[in-house]
């Protein structure tokens, strides 16, 4: 028996770690450090790959310098000039030499076992595209008291209600510690997958890249998995702890809802009659968030404050109408390209999740 199991184990399948970051020469060295701390089981490939965004501040040279004195394995820097987190994780499933692809934010400490245990999981788990872990938030200054209710946004806590499978439950994951099957990736990238969202963008807070990929990993198939025991810590500066910072990151969210929603759409049955499509088309989405908006404001008379979420989703609905009226051409030739979409494993199907666009489908990077 021992020898049956032997001839039946699984190679482990190796891990391409991938920071991409711009302007990350302060927080860098601290990512660096820890990645170098991975204990992993003999048999179980690795390499490290930093991804230059288009920094102005030597991220590449730090990256260098630092890995020349510390670093226990092969580093490699590559460029990326097209700001946008979206292309810095192109060009790192590009760079990458093994099958399995975990992005890690250059301001994230992962646990020593990481690579271990994203290597185990796609290894056992076949059907698994996508996977992501648990966050742990680590502060510069005292957190403010509206913190606990909106750390999910700072990709902080867990990511799904079970460990495992959470396809039809949760479906999307943050782009922290994100872990991709890089033939998944490949699949969508030869049948003409092309992001609608770019991400975050040097300093602007922009987002959505994540949930969007993640969205096309599961439509083409693929499953989605949350696993608890996958933990990093996450750093959160004083200045992304303020009540300004928070509200103009929802406005982000508001905009990226907008290119979630081809996907959203693509996934709904109820297309099929002309109230459907008008319902779907860009008019009646334009009016349904201005009256949203309006309403909002007449019946929220109150004085605003800190922590108030009625201001955080007037701030999406704003976010939201802007970019509806900046893609107001495009629109319906978004959602035709992801509902026609030769990836798609299934051209018509039922979601199990919302099929309106709300703040949950616009996880922050």
């Amino acid at each position: 028996m021992a020898a049956s199991r032997s001839i039946h184990r699984k190679e482990p399948l190796g891990v391409s770690c991938v920071i991409c970051s711009y302007n990350g020469a302060e927080r860098l060295p601290k990512t660096l450090a820890h990645i170098f701390r991975q204990v992993v089981a003999p048999g179980i490939k690795w390499e490290l790959i930093v991804v230059d965004n288009a920094s102005t501040d030597g991220t590449a040279k730090i990256a260098q310098d630092f890995c020349q004195k510390e670093s226990p394995i092969a580093l490699r820097v590559v460029a990326e000039p097209r700001k946008g987190l979206s292309h810095a994780r192109h060009r790192g499933f590009l760079e990458a030499r093994y099958p399995i692809v975990t992005f890690i934010d250059d301001d994230m400490s992962v646990g020593s076992d990481w690579v271990q245990i994203v290597s185990e999981l796609f290894t056992e788990q076949s059907e698994c595209g996508a996977l992501g872990g648990f966050g742990e938030a680590v502060f510069e200054c005292e957190p403010p008291a509206w913190f606990d209710t909106y750390k999910d946004r700072y990709v902080v806590g867990p990511q799904g209600d079970i460990t495992g499978d959470i396809t039809h439950t949760q479906r999307l994951l943050w782009g922290a510690g994100l872990s991709i099957r890089k033939s998944a990736w490949q699949n969508l990238i030869k049948n003409g997958f092309q992001q609608l969202l770019v991400d975050r963008m040097g300093n602007e807070l922009t987002c959505g890249g994540d949930s969007e990929l993640c969205l096309a990993v599961a439509m083409s198939g693929w499953q989605i998995w949350y696993e608890p025991a996958l933990r990093y810590q996450h750093y959160l500066p004083k200045e992304r702890l303020s009540w300004p910072y928070l509200r103009r990151w929802w406005r982000g969210f508001g905009a990226a809802s907008v290119g979630i929603d081809a996907y959203v759409m693509a996934r709904d049955l109820r297309y099929d009659t002309l109230i459907d499509r008008i319902r779907q088309g860009i008019n009646w989405k334009i009016l349904a968030a201005s009256l949203k908006l309006v309403r909002r404001e007449l019946l929220n008379m109150k004085p605003r404050t800190d922590g108030d979420e009625c201001l955080l989703k007037t701030e999406f609905l704003i976010g939201r109408l802007r970019e509806l009226w900046r893609n107001y051409r495009f629109h319906d030739t978004r959602v035709a390209r992801v509902r026609e979409a030769p990836w798609r494993v299934v051209k018509h199907e039922l979601s199990e999740c919302q099929t309106e666009t709300t703040v949950d489908l616009t996880a922050p990077v």
